[in-house]
């Protein structure tokens, strides 16, 4: 399965366009040429994504709390009423373990990645802070929540969180011997009546998550109960994220061949970010934004947030590793206050809908890209994704190239965003900006082949802001491989749109197409409504 994802995210980078900065030695060829090379693969699509009443995704993340996932808990809490998040798991990793005070590593699973010299020797390893979240929730978070829980609906309470906060397998990698606070947190959630889908997502150390199956599996393997707990397993959990080490291969796949591994394709900012994120968002993650936007005047929350060389000193960690008291991370150079990283946020932003339809079928995409989905051995999941289009996960039409390229059109939307809700964390409703609402009615439209639907959305804007109302298409979310090539840069600048299906346009094609509205303030804020256009 991991061979087959990454060959899926790896599938010939395709360089295009109209004579628009063409790189040396590449063939460069006009967009609707690429696209009809395209193969259409022919796949299933029998299941889809079951949401709450109120659209929002369930939700457990384990942790290894490594500093990019302190990171992420910092950010990532600001956009918590987006989601519903069920639980909270610490998680032993190759990164950080803390022991049990009676054996090695190698006498507990001498099958890992750590990667230290004498790993398998170690009795401990950058034992992480067990009570860091709870800290973060009761201190930081607390003071942030007073604000937050003004601005908008659905902020969980510091309470909320602390409770729901367990401690999973921690004491070494890859270690699965006995049931955790952490893990029958993570099997009661599988296990219980709640029939929405659950994302498990795994920011380092799968460890916790297979000992709850792994306890779900030897409680119910052997008894008349196996085949219904199995097909309700399989059909519930979606696990998204970084194993980083080897308890899915070793307990997990064989024994549900058919869990569902779900990965957005367009990764949000790891190590070095500050340096090569896409050039549109780059600034984002550099010192003079973070300290103007996010790190300074914003509380304790924002003040939490771990920078280059800002003098924040990680409990426990070694020396190469305190980020904050060296302009030096894994042997590149930054200013001080520039991004250091979130490597696992990518997981979790994607499931922020914000009008993004991507959740209910992958050609939309969302903050994170579009999903694809595969079992665990390695067939396709019958989700809606683009990948049954054959089309390349993680790849966009680049408006500054005019290529298909590794590109996220919502980064700097989400960036920006961020900075909105930094906001929230210090003031009052009054003081601050809140995000337009788009409404349709219709989203969904069948249409002949020379054939015109209209659309529209109802846009207000809850501070009084004048907005800007964009429609664009999005060639690369579908299979047409006809001639008209204006449809590759259609636009309507108004909340109403209309769209020609073009007259060589085949059965069954399906156009995506996406409104953008962004509010006239100092803090921008953005939201999106998406048509499907589908050809009869």
């Amino acid at each position: 399965m991991k061979k087959r994802m990454i060959a899926l995210l790896m599938m010939g980078v395709m360089v295009i366009g109209g004579g628009v900065k063409a790189q040396a030695g590449r063939i460069v060829k006009p967009i609707d040429e690429q696209l009809s090379e395209r193969e259409v693969i022919t796949t299933p699509q029998e299941r889809k994504i079951k949401l709450g009443e109120d659209g929002k995704p369930r939700v457990i993340i384990t942790s290894d709390l490594e500093v990019d996932d302190m990171n992420s808990f910092i950010h990532q809490s600001l956009f918590f009423n987006e989601i519903d998040l069920a639980g909270v798991v610490v998680s032993g990793s190759f990164c950080h373990f803390t022991g049990d005070g009676e054996h090695t590593q190698r006498e507990v699973n001498d099958h890992i990645q750590n990667r230290e010299e004498g790993a398998l020797d170690m009795t401990e390893f950058r034992a992480q802070p067990l009570d860091w979240l709870s800290n973060l929730w009761n201190n930081e978070y607390a003071e942030a929540y007073e604000y937050l829980s003004q601005n908008a609906d659905g902020y969980p309470t510091p309470d909320y969180l602390t409770s729901i906060t367990k401690i999973g397998n921690v004491q070494f990698e890859g270690d699965v011997r006995e049931d955790t606070d952490g893990s029958n947190l993570i099997k009661e959630a599988i296990l219980d009546d709640d029939e929405r889908s659950l994302y498990i997502l795994s920011w380092g150390g799968f460890n916790t998550v297979a000992r709850a199956l792994l306890s779900i599996y030897e409680e119910y393997s052997g008894t008349d109960q196996w085949d219904e707990i199995y097909q309700k397993v399989c059909d519930k959990v979606l696990i998204s994220g970084n194993g980083q080490d080897f308890t899915f291969t070793d307990y997990i796949a064989d024994k549900y061949p058919d869990l569902v591994m779900a990965g957005a394709n367009c990764g949000y900012a790891g190590y070095s970010a500050a340096i090569n994120a896409q050039a549109d968002a780059l600034y984002t993650f550099q010192a003079d934004w973070l300290k103007e936007n996010i790190k300074f005047d914003h509380g304790s929350l924002m003040g939490a947030y771990k920078l280059v060389h800002d003098g924040q000193h990680l409990e426990n960690e070694e020396d190469k590793y305190q980020f904050g008291e060296t302009n030096t991370v894994y042997e590149k150079e930054y200013n001080d206050y520039d991004f250091i990283a979130e490597g696992d946020s990518s997981s979790i932003i994607g499931l922020y809908s914000c009008g993004l339809r991507g959740l209910e079928n992958g050609a939309f995409g969302t903050y994170g890209g579009r999903y694809s989905y595969y079992t665990a051995s390695g067939e396709d999941a019958g989700y809606p994704s683009t990948l049954s289009g054959g089309v390349v996960p993680g790849q966009y039409v680049n408006p500054e190239t005019n290529n298909i390229e590794k590109y996220n059109p919502y980064l700097l939307d989400f960036q920006l965003e961020w900075a909105a809700r930094a906001d929230w964390c210090v003031n009052t409703y009054e003081n601050c900006n809140h995000a337009s609402v788009v409404e349709m009615e219709e989203k969904d439209f069948t249409a002949a082949p020379g054939e015109t639907v209209s659309f529209a959305a109802n846009v207000s804007d809850p501070d009084g802001d004048d907005c800007t109302a964009t429609w664009t298409t999005e060639p690369t979310g579908c299979v047409y491989s006809g001639k008209d090539e204006t449809i590759y840069n259609w636009t309507q600048d108004s909340a109403e749109g209309s769209f020609t299906i073009p007259e060589d346009a085949a059965s069954g094609v399906c156009f995506y197409l996406t409104l953008r509205v962004q509010d006239n303030a100092d803090a921008v804020m953005t939201r999106y409504a998406q048509v499907m256009v589908t050809v009869a």
